[in-house]
């Protein structure tokens, strides 16, 4: 192991607090090019993010933009590409065609797939650099999208783009991450195993860790630069039943008696929430619902004892395009019904057509009269989100259709009738959409009533309200649909936000605000910038904006070679200890923020606990002393282990698993002496020491699982990057110590020396 600890420290006369807070701050950018001009049509702010994001593809052949909703995500992510041969971008497909229109605009020309051609077995062409734009909808590694994107990445550098790539836990970033991540990557930063990591619960480790690779700066700390925002007007949260009288309180509890025959437990659970969510939207919604469960029933009971799979449940269930699909995946299998199954079933089909007749959609309902009395007196466009068609149907038939468009199920319909989705959005927000044609007074639409089929990376900033008319199950909604007019560009100075939630008879069984914001806690731990829960349109996550503000410029030359001095002061302060510290790969160099904090010696991960030690140290009286031997032996102690770490070559379960298949193959080819098969699965093994990613793995177990051939082992090894060998260096540029009293030199031994016998 190559031992970087031998310091030599720069004369305390050079090393003024504030020189050696310049380092620090250029060590908590991670790994920024400097040596690169971003195009001009950038931003200011979007040239840090530029170079940044540039600067850890090089180091981790990927990186996650996540920079919040609305501040030009795609346009950083087309600027980066301008480094690239080749490009090809994994979009929405309702984004394709603005991806399209901003890259022709911009004179460049990436390969465009849709996020559902992959969900098709489509396939993603070799390509220097792929985009993942959403890529939260990857979140899940048990779908054909994922697992389609990860095989066929291979050697190309990935672009993770999205301002919310935590939906429900720390699993969803993981999975992300491992899409050009091994297991181990990030151990010199603490992370032994990613996959460990995202189980384990210990959020503030893990986003410490990811800040390297990651860009996620909430709108409030881009200001700065000029780049401001609509501020939001926040209304008072509304929960009005959707029917008069018993019949909500009747509908709830006849919901509650369902069994769902065949379904495990928490799908069961799963499924209720989903009918009473559908029941909070509107009865017309609810009543759908219900027939898709009837038709889901004579189906099963016509299956003559087949398996349905599992996808075809779940959208025969709950309809295209649901959130809950995600959720009720992985704990829904196949579907067979046995001999008692299909008594419960036929006698629970029973109970769902009784409830059916039930349902009168002639009944009262104070919801959609109480939008229009909001709507009344509000100024300009209107942008109301629904979680179902036929809530949208019916409110829109509710508001009489007056200058209103539905955008719901991949369809689109006006007043006069159906209509092109592009069309309608283009009517709506003209000027957003750079749209030239003047809409009449007879196609002109104000109010426009979607499914989140539009809460993800549309221009529409022609609006000026925003409704939640239904609680959606993930706090992304929230912000998705928000971030449609609150963005870069916006006519307006304030967007005015509306609530709707369950009335509580519903929210007792739903909780779906107490769900909202326990989602939110966990994103705002991790490396979400910005968030929302019921009632606050926007939460700005305190630890992404601490680690931004110490993202000072103008950046300090960082010393390079093993010769570069140590700058340090010691101030009179609390005894902690912060080091500018750069790890040193032969792709580049990754800096990182180094706090410790005494009693007992300990690493300081969560940013807000950073930024308060750095400012008490920044602001404390320099004193002509040796930095305390005590806060000198933990930073040593702390980067020895992880450069120990470094040499543990961390692989996950799937990892280890093929290792053992491996090992048997080769021990088979041994005994046959096959020579040249036995050196390929030597590498192979060698190239799984080192880490894989996720999609290497799984094409390495298509491999295994069938005849395995000299062509198949030398195509995985070619397509798939080998993993850091080498140790990295460690070069500490600076460091800012505190002492409680005024130290002795002499007293001390020399840093250098101490550091130097103690290696």
């Amino acid at each position: 192991m190559r031992e970087p600890l031998d310091w030599k420290l720069a004369s305390r006369r050079r090393a003024d607090t504030e020189g050696v807070f310049r380092h620090l701050a250029a060590a908590s950018q991670g790994t920024p090019i400097d040596d690169w001009t971003p195009p001009s049509w950038l931003l200011e702010h979007q040239v840090a993010a530029a170079k940044r994001i540039a600067g850890a593809i090089a180091v981790f052949r990927g990186a996650l933009l996540a920079d919040g909703v609305g501040l030009g995500k795609t346009y950083v992510a087309l600027a980066v590409a301008t480094r690239f041969q080749s490009t090809t971008v994994v979009a929405p497909a309702c984004l394709t065609a603005q991806w399209e229109r901003t890259s022709a605009r911009l004179g460049m020309q990436p390969t465009l797939i849709s996020h559902e051609c992959l969900s098709r077995s489509g396939r993603i062409p070799v390509s220097d650099l792929v985009v993942v734009d959403e890529a939260h909808r990857f979140r899940n590694p048990g779908t054909q999208r994922y697992d389609r994107l990860a095989r066929d990445l291979r050697r190309a550098r990935v672009l993770l783009v999205t301002a919310t790539p935590v939906v429900n836990h720390a699993r969803d970033l993981v999975n992300l991450l491992r899409l050009f991540l091994p297991d181990g990557a990030l151990s010199f930063l603490g992370i032994r195993s990613l996959e460990r990591a995202g189980e384990s619960g210990d959020d503030r480790v893990l986003a410490a860790a990811i800040s390297r690779l990651t860009v996620a700066r909430p709108a409030s700390m881009v200001a700065r630069h000029g780049s401001a925002l609509p501020s939001i007007i926040e209304a008072a949260v509304e929960r009005p039943a959707v029917a008069t009288g018993h019949r909500v309180t009747d509908y709830a509890s006849a919901v509650t008696q369902l069994t769902f025959p065949g379904a495990p437990t928490a799908t069961r659970h799963l499924l209720r929430s989903h009918l009473l969510h559908r029941l909070a939207s509107s009865l017309s919604a609810f009543r759908g619902t219900v027939i898709r469960h009837l038709a889901y029933a004579d189906r099963a009971l016509a299956s003559s004892g087949e398996r349905i799979p599992a996808r075809q449940v779940l959208r025969q269930l709950l309809g295209p395009g649901d959130d809950l699909q995600f959720e009720l995946w992985g704990t829904l299998g196949d579907v067979s019904l046995t001999c008692d199954t299909r008594g419960a079933l036929a006698r629970e089909r029973g109970f769902l057509l009784h409830l059916l007749r039930t349902i009168d959609l002639r009944a009262p309902s104070p919801k959609p009269d109480r939008l229009a009395e909001l709507l009344r007196d509000g100024p300009g466009k209107t942008l109301v989100f629904t979680a179902s068609r036929e809530t949208a149907l019916e409110l829109a038939g509710r508001l009489s259709w007056h200058r209103l468009a539905v955008v719901a199920a991949g369809r689109g319909r006006l007043a006069s009738g159906p209509a092109d989705i592009q069309r309608i959005l283009d009517l709506f927000a003209p000027r957003a959409r750079r749209t030239q044609s003047a809409a009449s007074q007879r196609t002109r639409v104000d109010t426009l009533v979607a499914t989140d089929l539009v809460s993800e990376g549309l221009d529409l900033q022609d609006a000026g309200t925003v409704v939640h008319y239904d609680l959606p199950w993930t706090p992304v909604r929230l912000a998705q649909r928000l971030g449609r007019t609150v963005r870069l560009g916006s006519s307006r100075p304030s967007v005015r936000v509306l609530w709707f939630a369950p009335p509580p008879i519903l929210e007792r069984h739903l909780q779906l605000e107490r769900r909202l914001a326990r989602k939110a806690e966990v994103q705002l731990a991790l490396t979400v910038p910005a968030t929302s829960r019921t009632g606050r349109a926007q939460i700005f996550s305190q630890s992404a904006a601490a680690r931004e503000s110490l993202c000072t410029d103008p950046r300090p030359p960082r010393p390079t070679g093993r010769s570069a001095p140590t700058r340090y002061a010691v101030v009179v302060a609390p005894p902690f200890t912060v080091a500018a510290v750069w790890w040193g790969f032969a792709s580049g160099d990754v800096g990182e923020l180094l706090a410790i904090g005494p009693r007992p010696p300990h690493i300081i991960a969560h940013p807000p606990h950073v930024l308060e030690v750095v400012k008490n140290l920044r602001h404390g009286v320099a004193i002509d002393a040796e930095i305390p031997v005590t806060s000198r032996r933990a930073l040593i102690r702390t980067l020895r282990s992880r450069l120990r770490m470094c040499q543990i070559r961390a692989v996950g379960a799937e990892g280890r698993r093929l290792r053992r298949q491996v090992l048997r193959l080769g021990v088979a080819a041994g005994k046959q002496r096959n020579i040249k098969r036995l050196a390929l699965l030597d590498r192979v093994l060698e190239r799984l020491q080192f880490g894989c990613t996720v999609g290497a793995e799984r094409r390495l177990a298509s491999v295994l699982n069938e005849d395995v051939t000299v062509a198949a082992l030398r195509s995985w090894l070619r397509d798939t990057p080998p993993g850091r060998r080498a140790t990295p260096s460690v070069q500490v540029v600076a460091v800012l110590a505190g002492a409680l009293v005024h130290a002795n030199p002499a007293s001390s031994a020399s840093p250098a020396s101490a550091i130097s016998s103690s290696s």
